[in-house]
C-alpha cells in the first residue's frame, strides 16, 4: 500500500529531485517536413521518406536519419536559482516549476509550485505572476489576491481559461484571462465524492489534460482514479476502483497505483497515463474505458508532430 504524504509535508527542496527544474527550456528544431521525436533521438522526415543526410546508417535503423546537430537547446526563462523574480529571461527566477500551458497568442503559463504562484512567459520571454500571493493557501481573487498550495498541472480551454491542479488544497481552480480564481471543483479536503463544483472532492490530484470539448481529466493520485470533469463543472469518475493496484479491465474494476501524468490524443479517443508507482504507461479507450498496459519500447515508438 502507497503510503499518502502527510498534509503537512513540505514541497520538494531543491535539491530532493531533478523531476522539479527551475530553467524552461526550449528546444528547436529545423525541419523539412515533419520531425519524429523518439526517447533517444530527433529524426528528420521528409515527404515521408526518411533520408539520411549524414550518410549515417546501420542494419537495424537504415531509413532514418538523426538530426541531432539540427536541434539547438537555449535556456528561454530562469536564472538556474530558486527564487520568484520577475523580469526577461534569465533575469527572471522560478522554484520548482511543474508544469505549462500556451495560449492561442503563444504565451505560457506556468505552475510554478514551490512558489505557489502561476507565471505568465510571453513569446519574447518576459516573466510575470499571473496568479497567486506566493503564500499558500486557497483564497479566491484576482491576480496577486488569489492564492495556491503547490500548482501543480495546468491545461488550458477553448475559451482561454486556465485550469490549475492545486495539489495540496485537493482543488481545482479557474482562471479567466483576466486573472480572475474561483475554485471550479472540490471542497477543499480528501475523499473521493462525485458531484456538481464544491460538492466533489479529491485526493492530492495532481495530473490533467482536456479534451476539445473543454472535458477535464484529473489524475487523482491518492483516490487511485483518473477523474473527469465537464465543462459545467461536473467531477465524475471515470476510471479506477479506488484501490492501488494495475489490474487491466474495464473502467469500473481496473486499478491505478499513483497516476501522475494524462495526455489526450489528438482525436479524444485515447487518454494515456503515466502510472507513476507501478512504472508503467497505462492506456484508456474512451469508446469503451478499457485500461491495459502500454510498453513504450525506444525502438517502436515515436511522437508525430
Amino acid at each position: 500500500m502507497i503510503r499518502r504524504p502527510p498534509r503537512s509535508t513540505p514541497k520538494p527542496s531543491s535539491a530532493a529531485s531533478d523531476v522539479y527544474k527551475r530553467q524552461i527550456i526550449v528546444i528547436a528544431a529545423q525541419q523539412k517536413q515533419s520531425v519524429d521525436i523518439r526517447p533517444d533521438v530527433l529524426f528528420e522526415r521528409a515527404n515521408d521518406a526518411y533520408t539520411n543526410v549524414k550518410s549515417e546508417k546501420s542494419a537495424e535503423n537504415s531509413s532514418y536519419n538523426s538530426i541531432s546537430s539540427h536541434v539547438t537547446v537555449s535556456t528561454f526563462a530562469g536564472s538556474g536559482e530558486d527564487g520568484s523574480a520577475d523580469g526577461t529571461g534569465t533575469a527572471a527566477s522560478f522554484n520548482g516549476p511543474s508544469d505549462f500551458a500556451r495560449d492561442g497568442s503563444g504565451n505560457l503559463f506556468v505552475a510554478d509550485l514551490r512558489n505557489d504562484l502561476i507565471r505568465k512567459i510571453t513569446p519574447a520571454g518576459v516573466v510575470t505572476t499571473f496568479a497567486g500571493s506566493g503564500r499558500g493557501g486557497s483564497a479566491d481573487g484576482t491576480g496577486t489576491a488569489a492564492s495556491f498550495d503547490g500548482p501543480s498541472g495546468l491545461a488550458m480551454d477553448g475559451s482561454g481559461n486556465l485550469f490549475v491542479v492545486d495539489y495540496y488544497n485537493d482543488l481545482i481552480r479557474k482562471i479567466t484571462p483576466s486573472g480572475v480564481v474561483t475554485t471550479f471543483a472540490g471542497r477543499g479536503s480528501a475523499g473521493s465524492v462525485d458531484g456538481t463544483g464544491t460538492d466533489a472532492s479529491f485526493d492530492y490530484p495532481i495530473g490533467i489534460t482536456i479534451d476539445n470539448n473543454d472535458n477535464m481529466y484529473i489524475a487523482d493520485a491518492y483516490n487511485y482514479k483518473i477523474r473527469k470533469i465537464t465543462s459545467a463543472g461536473i467531477v465524475t469518475t471515470l476510471a479506477g476502483s479506488g484501490t492501488s493496484g494495475s489490474a487491466d479491465g474495464a473502467a469500473a474494476t481496473a486499478t491505478f497505483k499513483l497516476p501522475y501524468g494524462l495526455e489526450m490524443s489528438e482525436n479524444n479517443v485515447i487518454i494515456y497515463v503515466a502510472d507513476f508507482a507501478d512504472h508503467i504507461i497505462r492506456k484508456i479507450v474512451l469508446s469503451a474505458t478499457p485500461v491495459s498496459y502500454t510498453h513504450l519500447r525506444a525502438h517502436e515508438t515515436s511522437l508525430h508532430l
